[in-house]
């Protein structure tokens, strides 16, 4: 219900609700199951990020940034970075608004809570299957750019968590990897306007 029925309702639903109001919902849901669990180690929300972790994270971000800005030059060279030059005011409140509106409550639901209550249900590597979910929540967004962009992302976001137990790394890889989409001209996949 909450990995493939939330999404599906989101994207099929007759009057689907707005996808801010669904992450909110998650974010809840997920600090209610979590914090009534007295088998959820609570350090994992708060945690600091191990210095050669975050080091490591950072690297992986810069080269990957690299690489996509590169591509975009070749690519779509007028689109490169146009929302930071089109509109700077609202870039910059997507920077702030972005990680603290979006980036956590789906850590929360996509990392702390999935691991915690489910992965022994997994199949597979527990990244990959957090890569896959965390895809599939984005197929409200009606594109297949964002449900690739969002499958290695989450991919890359569940392997640090997993590997870390920091939500606060895995939050900020996050965020790193999607200010950087909106900044480059890419955002237009991944936000409620793209619905319409």
């Amino acid at each position: 219900m909450i990995y493939v029925g939330g999404p599906v309702l989101l994207t099929f639903g007759f009057r689907p609700p707005p996808v801010l109001a669904a992450v909110w919902l998650g974010l809840a849901l997920s600090l209610v199951l979590l914090l009534r669990d007295p088998g959820f180690e609570r350090g994992a929300l708060i945690r600091a990020a191990p210095p050669r972790e975050l080091a490591w994270v950072l690297a992986r971000f810069a080269a990957a940034a690299a690489a996509s800005t590169i591509a975009g030059a070749l690519i779509a060279p007028d689109r490169l970075f146009g929302f930071v030059r089109e509109r700077p005011g609202l870039w910059a409140l997507v920077m702030i608004g972005y990680p603290l509106f979006s980036v956590v409550p789906q850590g929360l639901l996509y990392r702390a809570l999935l691991f915690h209550r489910y992965a022994a249900l997994f199949p597979a590597p527990p990244a990959l299957v957090g890569g896959l979910l965390f895809g599939f929540g984005h197929i409200a967004f009606r594109n297949w750019v964002a449900v690739a962009l969002t499958t290695v992302g989450g991919v890359l976001f569940s392997r640090t968590y997993l590997r870390t137990r920091s939500l606060p790394l895995s939050c900020l890889e996050h965020a790193l990897y999607g200010c950087f989409v909106f900044s480059i001209g890419l955002g237009e996949f991944l936000y409620s306007g793209a619905l319409r």
